[in-house]
């Protein structure tokens, strides 16, 4: 008997709890209760599915089920709901697959016909479960993510959010696994991951003792082929991209790599016939839509790609035609020349008779020919070829990872990955700190591990942090290394940015003229890590006001790395902003433009949309149209940008985020301008770190425009927000903390809050106090504003003791408004209203700009 546990009932949207697999089964019955047949019936459904969830409410489990995005939902109801509960479960997109279930009786149903979803009605547990068992394979099997790309317009027009690096992470992710180590506690690692997740599934319990048994690397094809957890997590961490999955399933992904390509080189080398293949699937109707109108565009899968020489067997995965979903059957021609498509016949080793399977490699490439509908086979067929179209810009692209890759292990390149590639850079410190949890302090990556952990922290402008694992990363490569050795250089780079951004100019140019001159010794010809010194050195020369040297340092890491590099790189479109930020500084705007823009196209072909090299980019752009006082040609950029993300059916949301709050700096009237940065500071907040800085900028912008209006009470609630935020963000003395410290004594004082305000203006300039940088005129100009509350405070003390009114009212009148500090990190618009600051429009927003435009990510090792 399999075991019994009693759970929660009727989950509400807020409940929802991460499944690990595609599918979620759901029991709908108002007799569900902790009777042992209600309990024998959930056991046989967790055994088959993992992820089961009760409801006796059908109003609490639509709601639910409404909630649902990424995955497919199976509904068991009990046959007498079918008049109330059939109509609304049909119409929502994510249920896949509905089972009417009379306990044992036969029911009627009216006019079942209508509801294409329907796979039967039911009367016996044996019949209902084989029924979910053998829909849930069907459906699996189909379950697949597609990314697309125009190769023609160099343009993503993506469903997941990769751009054309879309085609190198598959490629790049394995090359970094296959490096690591095929170890005992690698896979140890996996099945403690299976057996915490399956802890209560009696059937899958078993198939993971098995597996850890059995399973050996020529056997990897044989349990992918199976119905068993293997198959469902690695296609759902895949396609998903989960990288905490991937990570942790890395030993069996790379052995079914490893094997596709043994069998591909066995079964087609030397070959040059061209197959035809197929695969049979039910595409959402919005999905087809996508490849309907894709006819000549790139498109590649994200996880392994299954398809069949049979067309028959490929049909016999299609379900009906719904509103919501279209039969679709691929024809998919494969000439077996092709050098970078890993496919094979794998027949021999399925757990599936019959299915004739040729299955594709990771991030398989094809070119859609043609889409039309077949009225014999009633289904839209979609003719397309696998195609090396686009190998050689991929491979130039890999090839030069693969360089950097040798001055790192593969333990911390996929980290690597994670933040400097994906810019995911929760998921890196989270991976970076397991590292240095697992790892003995005397392990060779342990220095490098506390370094890009340092990267990490640096690249969220955590600065304390990161140089605490700078110097720790430094102090253990002295106690190991030979004071000459390259990676002494990178840790010494590494500190002297953070130097930099802290305000320690001249410890900071110590540090990278000694991390230079080490490399120097090393390599007498041009080099990486040498490239990206010069460039370090430049931008401190720039915060310098030094634009002359500025200028000769960015050139010269700019030639190096193109010597370097492939055309198109990150680290280029870098060194092209870096010189249009000195144009910027030296208010040749034209030129500054210039070298934005081709920043800007540079990264737009080869960084994901959501990378924050990418954004800033896109910042600087509008920033110049906003100092040149263009701010119609700036909306206009914006609504182009708008559009275009739109039109990526998996847009990233934060490169939205800053386009409608870029919308917000240049809309016309204050209105709008507020609604602009309330629908970005949403996006923000939902999928930002709170202490995101941008999502502090977005709460001082709105601040300031609730101030314009003389709405204090609105700008106080905003600018306190952002506050806190900064206080947990940033060091204790930080400037921006000043400025906000300041904006709220102003804000205080407009409101004749005066021991509110004097408090804050003294916090302020106690704060000020502290930092090195303070500029005298900053600190005169919060001692006066202090002076000026004092005032204002004995002057309040008096009006308690006069009894005339109009000595009052003259008194009031003698109250001094003040206005926002002009170089508070914020942009407002030009408005008509009545204005308590001046307007400091697009100057004050882009001095933050460019202190966020230093904070270039240390790619060293």
């Amino acid at each position: 008997m399999p075991t019994k546990r009693i759970r929660k009932r009727n989950r509400r949207p807020s409940e929802i709890e991460q499944n690990l697999e595609d599918i979620t089964l759901i029991w709908l019955d108002s007799n569900i209760d902790d009777s042992s047949d209600s309990l024998h019936i959930q056991s046989l459904l967790d055994d088959l599915n993992n992820y089961v969830l009760l409801y006796t409410d059908s109003e609490l489990c639509i709601n639910y089920i409404r909630a649902i995005i990424k995955e497919r939902v199976f509904v068991i109801f009990a046959g007498a709901l079918s008049q109330s509960v059939l109509p609304q479960l049909h119409s929502l997109a994510v249920v896949t697959a509905i089972f009417i279930f009379f306990n044992g009786h036969k029911g009627n149903v009216p006019l079942l016909n209508n509801y294409s979803k329907v796979i039967g009605i039911f009367t016996d547990q044996q019949s209902l479960l084989q029924s979910i068992r053998k829909t849930r394979y069907f459906v699996l099997k189909q379950t697949l993510a597609f990314s697309l790309f125009d190769h023609q317009k160099q343009k993503s027009t993506r469903d997941v959010s990769k751009d054309w690096g879309s085609f190198t992470w598959f490629q790049l992710l394995i090359d970094i696994l296959k490096q690591i180590p095929q170890t005992e506690q690698a896979k140890r690692d996996m099945l403690d991951k299976c057996r915490e997740y399956y802890a209560l599934n009696k059937t899958e319990m078993k198939k993971i003792e098995q597996f850890e048994i059995t399973y050996t690397e020529d056997k990897a094809i044989e349990w992918y082929t199976r119905d068993s957890f293997v198959y469902r997590l690695v296609n759902k961490a895949l396609r998903t991209e989960d990288v905490e999955l991937l990570y942790l399933f890395r030993f069996f992904i790379v052995d079914l790599s490893s094997q596709l390509e043994h069998e591909w080189q066995r079964l087609y080398n030397g070959k040059t016939e061209i197959l035809t293949l197929y695969r049979g699937q039910a595409m959402l109707t919005e999905e087809f839509d996508k490849l309907n109108k894709s006819v000549g565009i790139i498109i590649s899968t994200n996880g392994f790609f299954s398809t069949t020489k049979d067309n028959q067997v490929a049909l016999g995965f299609i379900a009906s035609h719904s509103d919501e979903q279209k039969r679709i059957l691929f024809e998919i021609k494969v000439d077996c020349r092709l050098q970078t498509i890993v496919f094979a016949d794998i027949d021999n080793y399925s757990q599936m008779e019959g299915e004739q399977e040729v299955l594709f490699g990771l991030g398989s490439v094809f070119k859609i020919d043609n889409v039309m509908f077949d009225s014999k086979l009633y289904c839209w067929t979609i003719q397309m070829t696998a195609t090396d179209e686009r190998s050689v810009n991929i491979q130039e692209y890999v090839n030069a990872k693969r360089k950097q890759m040798d001055d790192f292990s593969p333990t911390v390149l996929f980290g690597r990955l994670l933040f400097l590639e994906l810019g995911q850079m929760d998921k890196a410190e989270k991976y970076f700190r397991m590292l240095l949890k697992t790892l003995p302090p005397e392990h060779e990556d342990f220095a490098s591990v506390c370094n890009n952990l340092g990267n990490v922290f640096y690249g969220k402008y955590q600065l304390d942090l990161a140089l605490n694992c700078f110097a720790r990363a430094y102090i253990l490569r002295r106690q190991s290394l030979h004071s000459q050795h390259p990676q002494i250089a990178a840790s010494l780079f590494n500190i002297g940015c953070v130097l930099h951004l802290k305000g320690h100019h001249q410890k900071a140019l110590y540090c990278l003229e000694k991390s230079l001159n080490i490399l120097d010794n090393n390599y007498y010809n041009d080099h990486q890590l040498k490239a990206m010194i010069i460039n370090g050195i430049g931008l401190l020369y720039r915060d310098k006001k030094e634009y002359k040297n500025a200028f000769e340092y960015f050139n010269r890491a700019l030639d190096m790395y193109k010597r370097l590099l492939p055309e198109q790189h990150p680290d280029i479109a870098s060194c092209l902003g870096n010189i249009g930020l000195v144009y910027e500084d030296l208010l040749d705007y034209d030129q500054a433009l210039v070298y934005y823009r081709r920043a800007f196209e540079m990264d737009k072909n080869i960084l994901p949309c959501a990378h924050e090299n990418l954004i800033n980019d896109f910042n600087r752009i509008i920033d110049i149209f906003k100092k040149t006082g263009e701010d119609d040609n700036a909306l206009e950029y914006c609504q182009k940008m708008l559009i275009e993300q739109l039109n990526n059916e998996q847009q990233s949301n934060i490169f939205v985020g800053h386009i409608v709050k870029n919308m917000g700096d240049v809309a016309q009237n204050v209105t709008e301008s507020i609604s602009y940065y309330r629908k970005a500071l949403v996006i923000f907040e939902q999928l930002l770190n709170p202490t995101d800085l941008v999502t502090i900028y977005c709460l001082i912008d709105i601040s300031h425009l609730y101030w314009k209006c003389h709405m204090f009470d609105d700008a106080l609630n905003y600018q306190l927000k952002a506050l806190d935020k900064q206080q947990k963000v940033l060091h204790a003395e930080h400037s921006e903390i000043v400025l906000s410290l300041e904006n709220i004594g102003r804000i205080y004082y407009n409101m004749q809050k005066w021991q509110d305000a004097f408090y804050y203006f003294k916090k302020a300039l106690n704060t000020l106090e502290l930092n090195i940088k303070t500029d005298r005129n900053n600190l005169e100009e919060i001692q006066s504003l202090i002076t000026l509350t004092e005032r204002q405070m004995e002057k309040h003390i008096q009006e308690r003791y006069e009894t005339t009114t109009n000595v009052v009212v003259n008194n009031n009148k003698s109250n001094t408004e003040i206005g926002a500090r002009e170089d508070i990190p914020t942009i407002t618009a030009e408005t008509n209203l009545p204005m308590t600051m001046p307007s400091y429009l697009s100057k004050c927003k882009t001095n933050v700009c460019k202190k966020k435009k230093k904070k270039k990510l240390c790619n060293i090792q």
